[in-house]
């Protein structure tokens, strides 16, 4: 059902909890976010007590503790994302089905385990099943998307204030902006929120794009399939040089997927396609810039064992840390 883990910066892997289903939660599908208490906190998509999922603590030393098991009707449940810790010390987050409405919630919780839904999401006027994470921008206010519903059905862009209003930003419409986000926004130093859209655009496999924080919607790439990869699964992380790091999960020359780097005009530059050898394929999720200054991100098969690798790209070159071993280690991060 998935597993814990750590990995030093010269490749030792540790596994710090083998899940249960019935206690932990299954199937994690976000990241790990270290709050202010020096602690672990994450979701899991399934298991636990109601079998919707569970939040968790773990310690850097692997003590595990569910602090909120999801009731899918008042809560929302199955969440795809990860939590984000508020200036307030809260943590906030997104359930992917589920609350009053059943197309997911948006929720606070205390890394004590006091739960509140802040949000339950109506498809036609919110958007609805979000599958990534809220980020809080500079002016204080939590930003984020929701991957499908909106008035075109497409997914919309929102903005919540800490207080609980809600506000659509953009309603996505596949054609124009692409549509169906899967991943989480980027405040770039200019202001901006970046973004990418997993379907939509001129070749109809993925777009990114920039909105302002009052919603001013500039669509800046349509994703080559051929080249640059399709259906990006993920947000971008921003490099020391200004521009934006991401991943497409399928396409490119090689057809698993492509890492690129784009400027804030839309120019994308591609840095490997994976092959889903050695380097394995398909990556989800969103790079992370390291002390080294190097780029980390996972691959969800391929790899020396077929069940996912992690990646570092680094000077132009991509090299695997580490591939999964699924029985021993975990596998399809």
């Amino acid at each position: 059902y998935g597993t814990i883990f750590r990995l030093s910066p010269d490749g030792v892997y540790t596994v710090l909890r083998h899940l249960s289903y019935a206690t932990d939660g299954t199937n994690p599908r976000g990241h790990l976010v270290q709050a202010k208490d020096g602690n672990f906190y994450g979701m899991t998509y399934g298991g636990g007590p109601n079998g919707t999922g569970t939040i968790f603590r773990i310690t850097p030393a692997g003590t595990f503790t569910v602090i909120k098991s999801f009731n899918k009707t008042t809560d929302g449940g199955n969440s795809y994302g990860s939590l984000t810790e508020g200036k307030d010390g809260l943590l906030y987050g997104m359930t992917y089905p589920g609350g009053s409405f059943g197309y997911g919630t948006i929720f606070k919780i205390t890394t004590s385990g006091t739960y509140t839904v802040i949000r339950h999401l109506n498809s036609a006027s919110d958007g609805a099943y979000p599958q990534g994470d809220l980020i809080q921008a500079s002016d204080g206010n939590f930003y984020g998307v929701c991957y499908s519903g909106g008035s075109n059905g497409n997914g919309t862009i929102f903005k919540l204030t800490p207080a609980g209003a809600y506000t659509v930003l953009r309603h996505l419409s596949a054609s124009l902006d692409g549509g169906n986000p899967f991943g989480n926004l980027y405040q770039h130093t200019d202001g901006f929120l970046y973004g990418m859209n997993r379907t939509g655009g001129a070749k109809t496999s993925g777009t990114a794009y920039r909105i302002s924080t009052s919603g001013a919607f500039t669509l800046l790439h349509s994703f080559v399939p051929e080249t640059e990869g399709a259906t990006p699964n993920g947000g971008f992380v921003r490099g020391s040089d200004g521009n934006l790091y991401g991943f497409t999960s399928s396409g490119g020359s090689t057809g698993g997927g492509v890492a690129i780097k784009m400027n804030t005009s839309g120019a994308v530059t591609i840095l490997t396609s994976f092959d889903g050898s050695i380097k394995g394929n398909a990556p989800y999720e969103t790079l992370i810039k390291g002390r080294d200054s190097a780029y980390y991100g996972t691959v969800s098969n391929g790899g020396l064992y077929g069940y996912g690798a992690i990646i570092k790209i680094c000077g132009g070159t991509t090299t695997p840390v580490y591939s999964f071993n699924r029985n021993a280690d975990g596998g399809t991060p």
